[in-house]
């Protein structure tokens, strides 16, 4: 079974037998032509080898101690995963991906690494570098604030290759470690999609939709949906309180489908968000306990939108309102589940429907366990 160039087997190297049902329609949809029109003109996959990269000296994931050395291969099997990021305590990953290690019966574990390379005195790029090369990982999640330093470093090293999503978006969530070589990945906006259509049940296609928060997720859902080659949306207004992240956007996505993406003024917000079919708040507020802010002007509720808030580990203010508007509204668990699911599936080859029922659960454990 062949999908073409930019086709699910290709990318991720499953079976075939492993991309069937739902999985497969989802992923096409995700990962192949949709998105293939909004990468620059000519410009040829980030794998390709020749004058295009440029030469910079690979990778030694083997440059250790020889005792550090002899531990590893003395022990094959075991495998190392986990999340990178900077104030990362609060994560469910590590909660997610070691309760699918243990329920399919991989050996393997998934731990934190909370890092904070900019208090380093060599550049960031050198920091993921040298910390990818010393902890024997066979893959790992990518998050704030480095999601972006990761693509970079992966774009410029000789034997890095990234996936025709990671390289639209300009940033990797997701890196895959095999045979001394990385790829990246970026599983958050196709995560995003898929809950956007299963829990909310909205369809993009020719709406107005109005994104709060311009960096991180907020970013890759932009330029995501702004690119969708079928089944795009009409206009994508956004706001964010630092300009520098908001006119980055709009100008990364005028760059790639001109007349889409809108910057929107502060006075101007609540007259364009009440004209959306789809809110979506891609910013922190409300996240923590005792927050009741709201980045969205709930004044901007109408009956027949859709709310989409990213917070998950709490009903915001937002999605309260939502709720008592009769609106439909979504929190950002499914989200998260589905990242995961689709990070683990790059890793192992599971079936992302199997991995995403087992994530979703333990998630919603935890996360009631935390409010004990």
């Amino acid at each position: 079974m062949v999908f073409g160039e930019w086709g699910i087997r290709k990318s991720y190297q499953l079976p075939s037998h492993q991309v069937t049902g739902r999985l497969t329609d989802v992923r096409m949809c995700l990962l192949s032509s949709r998105l293939a029109s909004c990468l620059p003109a000519g410009r040829k996959r980030v794998e390709g080898s020749g004058e295009e990269q440029k030469k910079i000296p690979r990778l030694d994931l083997w440059s250790r101690s020889d005792d550090r050395r002899r531990t590893i291969m003395n022990n094959p099997l075991k495998k190392r995963y986990g999340l990178l990021g900077k104030n990362i305590s609060y994560s469910l990953s590590p909660a997610m991906h070691n309760a699918a290690f243990k329920h399919f019966q991989i050996n393997a574990a998934y731990e934190l690494f909370d890092e904070n390379f900019e208090d380093k005195k060599c550049n960031i790029d050198e920091s993921i570098s040298s910390f990818i090369s010393e902890k024997d990982l066979n893959g790992i999640n990518v998050t704030v604030p480095y999601k972006i330093d990761v693509h970079d470093m992966l774009k410029e090293r000789e034997d890095c290759t990234l996936d025709e999503v990671s390289e639209l978006l300009g940033a990797v969530n997701t890196v895959k470690i095999s045979s001394n070589k990385l790829k990246g990945f970026n599983t958050d906006a196709s995560g995003f999609f898929e809950s956007l259509k299963e829990e909310a049940g909205f369809d993009p296609a020719g709406k107005n939709i109005f994104l709060f928060g311009a960096g991180g997720a907020g970013r890759a859902i932009c330029i995501y949906l702004a690119c969708l080659k079928e089944g795009g949306p009409n206009k994508i207004y956004v706001y964010d309180e630092k300009d520098i992240s908001l006119l980055t956007l709009v100008e990364v996505c005028k760059s790639k489908t001109p007349g889409i993406c809108e910057r929107v003024e502060e006075k101007d917000i609540s007259t364009k968000a009440a004209e959306c079919d789809l809110l979506i708040n891609a910013t922190p507020v409300g996240s923590a306990a005792g927050d009741n802010r709201s980045a969205v002007p709930l004044d901007s509720l109408q009956k027949g939108m859709v709310v989409y808030d990213l917070v998950y580990a709490r009903e915001t203010a937002l999605i309260k309102a939502a709720k008592e508007n009769d609106i439909i509204a979504v929190n950002g668990l499914g989200m998260l589940v589905n990242q995961a699911a689709l990070a683990f599936e790059i890793w192992t080859g599971t079936p992302f429907n199997e991995v995403k029922t087992i994530m979703k659960q333990t998630a919603l454990n935890e996360l009631a366990r935390r409010k004990q």
